[in-house]
């Protein structure tokens, strides 16, 4: 009798390991795709400071970052459709976010754009630039979904960085493009989850980075925190405050770099925020037409 109910015991002991192991799921693969604002270029240490790698570590995700700083949406577009690594991460995604639409028209033109726009309130070249925006962006997700039908998409859309005299024009140009992610998704719902990163940030500057474009990295925590709690919502992850095991920090604190030989990009980093107290646009001649 003794044996007989060891024996039952250890069968089911056995069955129940079965189970528990069938019953255990691999880690969820999640790739980041876009611009420089995926790469976590507000960062130094963006490799483990920008929010998609705190993403991951918080829900202890497997994890890619195919982003490439100044992507416009035309360039992602043909890296999604050359780049034999980002094709396959994305093919072997569960999860992807999507930052893009910035540069379309920051790298277009922008002082003339701000100039025309504040001395004859002629917007027109903004619009032009939404168009093209609006077409590649369709293009993407399709082509996202062309890779990979089954992963869940995170879009996010674009904050305003300046507290100056351009806030408006900015505000105008990105709102053009964040309307191309809602009327997106007016006529396709269900393609994408939006990540409304312009709200959250809206009028908090301590968000921005020393480069006045791109997260801080109090800015990348908050979109962390975000991106978390839509997929706590979504049923694809159970954390929703972030764990950062590793702090990121901005320019102004890495005087290590001017001894390791980078004295003349941090010379340069310093002339280009200076300046724009100066004479404001000169920067934008210098550093990004």
């Amino acid at each position: 009798m003794k044996k007989t109910v060891s024996l039952a015991l250890a069968v089911l002991m056995a069955l129940s390991v079965c189970v528990c192991a069938f019953a255990q799921k691999d880690a969820l693969n999640y790739v980041a795709v876009g611009d420089s604002i995926a790469f976590g270029a507000g960062v130094y240490n963006s490799t483990e400071a920008c929010y998609a790698k705190i993403v991951a570590d918080t829900n202890g995700y497997n994890y890619k970052n195919d982003s490439v700083s100044g992507f416009k949406s035309a360039q992602l577009l043909e890296y999604l459709k050359t780049n034999d690594e980002a094709i396959e991460d994305i093919a072997n995604a569960d999860i992807l976010t999507l930052s893009i639409g910035g540069n379309d028209f920051i790298q277009e033109k922008l002082p003339i754009l701000i100039f025309k726009a504040l001395a004859f309130d002629d917007y027109s070249m903004f619009d032009e630039i939404t168009e093209v925006f609006s077409a590649n962006f369709e293009k993407i997700i399709a082509r996202i979904k062309e890779i990979n039908p089954r992963c869940t998409i995170l879009v996010q859309n674009i904050y305003n960085p300046r507290y100056d005299y351009a806030r408006e024009v900015y505000a105008y140009g990105l709102g053009l493009v964040n309307g191309v992610f809602t009327d997106y998704l007016e006529k396709n719902p269900g393609a994408y989850q939006l990540i409304d990163v312009c709200s959250a940030f809206d009028g908090r500057q301590d968000l921005i980075a020393n480069d006045e474009v791109h997260p801080s990295a109090d800015g990348n925590a908050v979109i962390a925190k975000l991106i978390l709690n839509k997929l706590d919502s979504l049923g694809l992850g159970s954390e929703t405050e972030p764990v950062i095991n590793i702090q990121g920090y901005e320019q102004k604190q890495d005087f290590i770099k001017y001894i390791n030989g980078e004295w003349l990009f941090m010379f340069f980093h310093w002339l280009n925020i200076n300046l724009s107290r100066i004479l404001p646009e000169i920067r934008i001649f210098l550093f990004v037409s």
